[in-house]
């Protein structure tokens, strides 16, 4: 009786068995990425400038990286964080930027640089600032300094010390004490913005239930850490709130400048006048 019932345990087992090996080998992997030099070389100098130290300013890591060759998208997600968080970059600084890494990298990348601008990941600094991205980051506590991530207490712990803005938006809109606010932070946002509320046509019609459920819609793509912060604040909401989250697409930072940046040229794709 008994090896009967350790037999029709055995495939509950080996499916445990099988679903450890696998985590094992993604942490195994987790870990080699994390104990990498440039890894926490690259966090290191993502921390500063979303802090907004010095970025108004030539960063002399970034222009290092240009110099001894590194990955593009990696030069190009540094420099696409320190534009945000200066409220753009300075004509000069951006003249800079531009001009070595089409040096270093080639001509071709004029149309990376027009397409980084035309998205509002690149732009100019104005003359009268917004100042936006200090206002939003003291305002919805967008960067956390202690941060357990172990027994994490606040979505920052997703991106080391980084609340996603997006992921606040919605705790804020959550909660009834945030929507008086949500007004004065939307026009620190860039793009449009707009408010609307479905009316039901009777009583009969409303839900009979208190549940708080929320869909949130990401257009244009989310990344997992988003996800995972929501899951997190779904699971720490004061109100019980719910989460489903629904995207055009599940992105991260490579993947996003990925579709922007433009490939080397090969004899297949130039004219054949420029052969």
């Amino acid at each position: 009786m008994e090896l009967k019932k350790f037999v029709s345990k055995l495939p509950h087992m080996q499916a445990e068995k099988k679903a450890l090996e696998v985590q094992t080998a993604i942490a195994g992997l987790v870990k080699k990425r994390i104990d990498n030099k440039e890894f926490h070389q690259k966090l290191g100098i993502e921390q500063i400038l979303r802090e907004g130290i010095e970025v108004d300013r030539i960063n002399e890591d970034i222009e290092d990286m240009i110099y001894r060759g590194e990955p593009l998208l990696k030069i190009l997600r540094l420099l696409c964080i320190q534009c945000i968080a200066a409220d753009g970059l300075k004509p000069k600084i951006m003249e800079f930027y531009k001009r070595e890494i089409i040096h270093s990298y080639g001509y071709h990348h004029l149309i990376t640089f027009d397409r980084l601008e035309k998205c509002g990941l690149l732009f100019m600094h104005e003359k009268t600032p917004k100042k936006s991205y200090p206002i939003l980051r003291s305002t919805l506590n967008l960067t956390v300094e202690k941060i357990n991530e172990k027994e994490p207490t606040d979505i920052a712990y997703v991106y080391s010390g980084y609340a996603p803005l997006t992921v606040r938006l919605v705790n804020w809109m959550t909660q009834r004490s945030g929507l008086k606010y949500l007004a004065d932070m939307v026009k620190h946002l860039p793009g449009p913005a707009f408010n609307d509320t479905q009316k039901l046509s009777s009583a009969q019609d409303r839900l009979e239930h208190t549940d708080n459920h929320t869909l949130v819609y990401f257009l244009g793509g989310c990344t997992y850490a988003e996800v995972s912060a929501l899951r997190f604040l779904a699971q720490h909401h004061p109100n019980n709130a719910t989460f489903t989250i629904a995207t055009t697409k599940l992105i991260n930072g490579n993947s996003l400048l990925e579709t922007l940046v433009e490939p080397a040229p090969t004899k297949s794709n130039v004219p054949d006048f420029l052969n």
